[in-house]
């Protein structure tokens, strides 16, 4: 029989880099599965044939190939596990300098990276979901470190993005003798503006600032716009933030002293915004 002919050679080939052999009855060749897992067809039947075949490229590309492709189990580390520093000090930077990620995708700009620092320029995927999360954190802990237990002032206001949709900001800063930078605390996306969500806005920043627990005392100041919700808004906050005083902007005091002004003088309106447009067709040498 073709079959047991064929087993009789295999039993005597004796072939250590071979794991074992899967004889095929409809076809007179030699399946071999080497220990990494690669499976191949030898058109053969003598020792010699399949040993020459084990040392073409084509068969050490298959096995490179097969190993790289192997499904791993959850448990086991893979190298993707592994957080590279230059991904991290790249990311740090193009955030820090007001860089978006997506410019990573300029053909250019990745040539002229990779070029003279030698590594592999990641895609703005691997940076915004893998290094950009712990940046955050690392920044957030910066605050948290800087702010402690001290007194600190808020200020929140609102604005329409590109998309138009409403973009909440919550700016902190500390309350002490010398200077202190303004810190953007936390950004989130508003379905309403109303006072409800600028109330909602407000806790959670301040939970993002003391996870472990809000220091209602240590919150001093309100800051905001004249806008009636944030009136309302700042006096609900009172009521849980007990030494909280609230603030509207002088500068929307004015605004709204000469809102009423022009209302009143119709024609000094007119007169105003007839020179504005007359001044904004000129060309710019002139207006300099």
């Amino acid at each position: 029989m073709l079959v047991d002919a064929r087993l009789h050679l295999c039993l005597h080939l004796r072939m250590r880099p071979i794991s074992f052999l899967v004889i095929s009855a409809a076809s007179p060749s030699l399946l071999l599965r080497a220990r990494v897992g690669e499976m191949c067809a030898v058109s053969s039947t003598q020792k010699f044939l399949v040993q020459q075949h084990i040392t073409t490229s084509k068969h050490q590309a298959n096995k490179q190939l097969n190993s790289k492709q192997r499904q791993l189990f959850l448990t086991q580390p893979t190298t993707s596990n592994v957080r590279s520093e230059f991904n991290i000090d790249l990311c740090r930077s193009l955030i820090s300098a007001d860089i978006p990620l997506y410019k990573l995708k300029n053909k250019v700009f990745r040539e002229f990276l990779e070029k003279y620092t030698q590594h592999t320029i990641p895609d703005e995927s691997t940076l915004r979901k893998t290094y950009a999360p712990s940046i955050y954190d690392e920044t957030i802990q910066k605050i948290r470190d800087e702010i402690k237990d001290s007194s600190i002032w808020v200020s929140i206001d609102e604005t329409p993005d590109k998309e138009g949709r409403l973009v909440g900001n919550v700016v902190i800063g500390l309350l002490c003798e010398q200077y202190s930078e303004r810190i953007l605390l936390h950004c989130d996306v508003l379905e309403k503006c109303n006072n409800k969500t600028i109330v909602k806005l407000f806790n959670e920043a301040m939970g993002i600032l003391w996870p472990k627990g809000i220091m209602y005392d240590n919150v001093l100041f309100f800051i905001s716009d004249a806008a009636p919700y944030m009136v309302k808004a700042g006096q609900a906050l009172s009521v849980v933030y007990p030494k909280l005083t609230h603030f509207t902007c002088v500068a929307h005091a004015f605004h709204r002293v000469a809102e009423v002004v022009r209302d009143n003088f119709p024609k000094v309106d007119l007169l105003i915004s007839s020179v504005k447009k007359y001044f904004s067709k000129l060309p710019v040498e002139l207006t300099c």
